[in-house]
């Protein structure tokens, strides 16, 4: 054991000092040190329990999308120790899942870089569980290289993440990645599975034990759904609970305040409705910008003042989600509430974009009735260029073509199929 931590800690090393993850290499220099030490074996006992390690190193949209994959992994290995890795700060999102049996947090950032800042995380609490399977289920080339050497180095026998060549199966030259050969399974998901959370569901269908159920879930505890009790109490009893999701990822999949108030403020001239803005803390000058712009509105802003589990009740709690692509809009997804979302794919690239750079195809809300409002057509550079959500700005671009009248023409098509609407 202490020949595999040397070695280890000489290999991190080498990485934290600007060395490139070279998958073959690694796999040379380590794979006798972790035979020596015992890992990698296959049980001859048929009765053995597998020990589970699960990468959950990704936003909290992502993580809402997991949700429904931890229950049907939980519901195929009942027996097993599942345990996932997770950023410090999601841990809240994650504590109240009835799915896990250890959460562990994650050291330093998604860097290859960083993976020395795990080193003691491997020693005290990856290695010492002896885990039979490691999954990687995020797609696409961010932090790729990172969760591959995670997933090598966490000493489980089966390694399983996404394959590289995902990429041709849409018609696309796929980059090789000097990584791949640290997994005993590269997955590939056919063609037809575009939305994200399919393609995580398919993770499982690859591994022997297809979903059953393939909805979501949100995990929040008693305390947290009495506190969202509490601060949605002032509202008008009889008022329709809109969900208001003012940030995003990016600053291009933001739709503007201004013309966001415009059809807040016909939908409430119109209909009876109270509008609950979430966010973080950074999202706290927009809401007040926002709040300024709805003068006379019945207006709850609550950025910055939720924990995520709170967050997550005061959506379930709730009628209704408008706003961007986020976190918050994928909690009202798996609450089954109706979503209004803004989204910066242009219609027109509809027959150019592939399903994987579309994000309204990755990332629709899901198993939700909803409507995606969407810009006409590309604007300036955005018409010449195939990139990932259509827009290339820095800034809300293409997705501030979308008119406010589309907001209350959804509004009023969402709301009459799925909530008792009423006039004022």
């Amino acid at each position: 054991m202490i020949a595999l931590e040397q070695s280890v800690h000489a290999e991190l090393n080498r990485l934290h000092t600007g060395g490139m993850a070279d998958g073959r290499h690694m796999k040379e220099r380590l794979e006798p040190k972790f035979a020596a030490a015992g890992y990698r074996n296959a049980t001859t006992d048929k009765l053995a329990v597998p020990s589970i390690l699960v990468l959950l190193i990704d936003a909290i949209g992502d993580t809402v999308l997991t949700s429904g994959f931890l229950r049907e992994l939980r519901r195929s290995h009942p027996r097993s120790f599942i345990a996932a890795l997770v950023r410090p700060q999601l841990i809240p999102l994650v504590a109240e899942c009835p799915y896990i049996n250890e959460l562990i947090p994650l050291a330093g950032e998604c860097d290859v870089r960083d993976l020395a800042a795990m080193e003691p995380v491997l020693r005290e609490q990856i290695w010492p569980r002896r885990f039979t399977l490691a999954i990687a289920k995020m797609w696409g080339p961010e932090y790729r290289d990172y969760r591959r050497c995670l997933l090598y180095l966490s000493g489980a026998r089966e390694r399983v993440d996404f394959g590289d060549r995902v990429f041709e199966i849409y018609g696309y030259p796929a980059e090789p990645s000097p990584t791949e050969c640290l997994l005993t399974q590269a997955v590939l998901t056919p063609r037809q599975y575009t939305h994200e959370v399919a393609r995580i569901f398919y993770l499982l269908e690859a591994l022997g034990c297809p979903a059953e159920d393939k909805s979501l879930e949100l995990w929040y505890g008693t305390s947290a759904a009495v506190k969202a009790e509490r601060m949605l109490s002032d509202l008008p009893g009889d008022s329709l609970r809109i969900i208001v999701g003012i940030g995003a990822g990016a600053a291009t999949r933001k739709y503007p305040l201004p013309k966001l108030a415009i059809g807040l403020r016909e939908i409430a001239r119109r209909y009876n409705v109270a509008c609950i803005v979430v966010g973080g803390m950074a999202e706290q000058a927009e809401a007040q910008e926002l709040a300024g712009l709805l003068p006379g509105m019945v207006l709850l802003d609550l950025c910055g003042r939720l924990s995520l589990p709170e967050t997550e009740a005061v959506v379930a709690q709730s009628d209704m989600y408008i706003g961007n692509d986020t976190g918050v809009m994928h909690m009202a997804a798996a609450a089954r509430k109706p979503v209004i979302e803004f989204s910066r794919d242009p219609l027109d690239k509809d027959n150019a974009l592939s399903p994987i750079f579309s994000s309204v195809c990755r990332f629709a809300p899901w198993q939700t009735p909803y409507v995606a409002l969407r810009p006409e057509h590309a604007i300036g550079r955005c018409r010449e260029v195939l990139v990932y959500g259509g827009c290339i700005s820095p800034v809300a671009h293409c997705i501030a073509t979308i008119p406010p009248e589309a907001i209350v023409a959804a509004f009023e098509a969402l709301a009459s199929q799925c909530l008792e609407l009423q006039r004022d």
